[in-house]
């Protein structure tokens, strides 16, 4: 019996290494598996493209602002996807980008009085230039009941319809292109109904927009909490920024095999312009014009027309601008407010935009025309095009053809025409005028 106690003691001695080891072993392999699951929430794609343009201005009347002019742009974008499943209710979704013109050799503000650069651009990504990152979109989608989610943080109200169609891509982004096209921080309540062969959507958004006073930042207690004064008068520091979309798709109809109809309406809060930091070269201005800003986008966008490889797709966008108030700045007079003329005055405008392509296996041939109307409100920043052709006020045309070298990388040559009928609708009042602008481009977009 002794002898036996002892052979089990020596046994389970010579046991407990390997039992220690295979312990370790089970908690390496959790922990593995734990971090694993964590990785496999993210997931990771972006994009990079080189864009030519070669754009050709003249502009014979007014006399007054007569110019002829020829440019030449070669430009870099790039940006990376991070997106993550976070739980069965909650995604995340975000796009970092960063933007910039080739191997910049000089930059100046013409008539301001700044300090022209030499070849700084070069030396940014290694030349301690700070930590600021740009970003596009960060937002979650928290899916707190069937068909209904709430969004917040910088929302992808960009890269709408019809813009995914000069790109040789499917739809890209949920808002529409014309008239709606940036980067919004806010919040967002979306209702989505899928149906048999139809789907409804509604969507209701706030993108306030912030004004704020730096004066001695955090640490001194005072930052950002005082009145925000413009020419003695107090303004709001947030102004209301309300949008409400609808959209219905159809699929497999007699003209299409998907039809989508989508109708967005905004309106903005009043919104201030200080005239003491407009500087045209002889003075600071003075003086304070209050403006509001509201419009409809109405997309109506067909796939495969006939159950063949042509899309289609038409915007119409109606806007109105309602200004207040006047600055007066040395050297241009007083100005009364987006396209005003005097004090108080309402502006009201539509642009129509026509869109087509067809496909040949892997070439896409397209067309865009563009009827454009006076004092339309058409903001458009995060545009790929230098030339503002979808605020053109007047005719436009776009042709372009694309080919898809692989699935993921495609090239596209173009062609565009704007003939202006008015000045451009900005400060200050518009006028008619002969304007045209003639771009050729190319466009190298890799998608990964």
């Amino acid at each position: 019996m002794l002898k036996t106690l002892i052979k089990l003691s020596v046994l389970g001695t010579l046991a407990l290494p390997g039992f220690a080891f295979a312990a370790a072993s089970l908690e390496e392999r959790v922990a593995e598996l734990e971090a694993s699951q964590s990785l496999n929430i993210f997931q990771f794609s972006g994009f990079l493209g080189t864009r030519y343009d070669d754009v050709t201005a003249e502009q014979t009347y007014p006399a007054a602002s007569a110019f002829k002019s020829h440019t030449q742009h070669l430009r870099l974008r790039s940006g990376l996807n991070v997106n993550a499943e976070v739980s069965k209710k909650i995604s995340f979704y975000s796009t970092i980008t960063a933007s910039k013109y080739f191997n910049t050799w000089n930059t100046h503000a013409s008539g301001a009085g700044t300090v022209p650069t030499y070849l700084i651009d070069p030396t940014l990504a290694r030349g301690e230039q700070g930590t600021q990152l740009y970003l596009e979109k960060a937002y979650a989608d928290y899916r707190f009941v069937e068909n209904f989610a709430f969004s917040f943080g910088r929302l992808p109200t960009m890269d709408g319809p019809p813009s995914h169609l000069p790109l040789g891509k499917a739809r890209m982004g949920t808002y529409p292109a014309i008239g709606y096209n940036a980067a919004f921080d806010g919040m967002a309540l979306s209702y989505n109904l899928p149906m048999d062969n139809s789907s409804f959507a509604a969507r209701v958004l706030y993108t306030p927009m912030s004004s704020y006073t730096t004066s001695a930042g955090k640490l001194g207690g005072q930052g950002n909490l005082g009145n925000v004064t413009i020419a003695g008068n107090k303004i709001n520091s947030l102004s209301d920024f309300h949008s409400v979309m609808l959209e219905y798709s159809l699929g497999q109809t007699v003209v299409a095999n998907k039809f989508n109809l989508l109708f967005l309406s905004y309106q903005t809060g009043e919104m201030a312009l200080d005239g003491s930091q407009i500087n045209a070269g002889a003075g600071a201005g003075s003086g304070l014009v209050n403006f509001k800003v509201g419009a409809n986008v109405l997309v109506a966008d067909l796939s495969q027309v006939m159950d063949s490889n042509f899309d289609f797709a038409v915007t119409h966008l109606q806007s109105k601008v309602e200004n207040s108030g006047s600055i007066t700045v040395t050297g241009l007079g007083t100005i009364f407010g987006f396209g005003a003329t005097s004090a108080g005055e309402e502006l009201t405008g539509a642009s129509t935009l026509v869109s087509a392509r067809y496909k040949w296996d892997d070439l896409f041939i397209g067309m865009e025309y563009l009827d454009g109307g006076k004092s339309v409100f058409n903001y458009d920043p995060s545009s790929d095009i230098v030339n503002g052709f979808y605020s053109t006020p007047g005719t436009g045309t776009h042709a372009y053809g694309l080919y898809k070298l692989t699935p993921e990388l495609a090239l596209r040559l173009g062609y565009m025409k704007q003939v202006y009928k008015s000045t451009p609708f900005t400060f200050g009042a518009s006028s008619d005028t002969d304007r045209e602008i003639t771009t050729y481009y190319t466009d190298l977009r890799l998608d990964f």
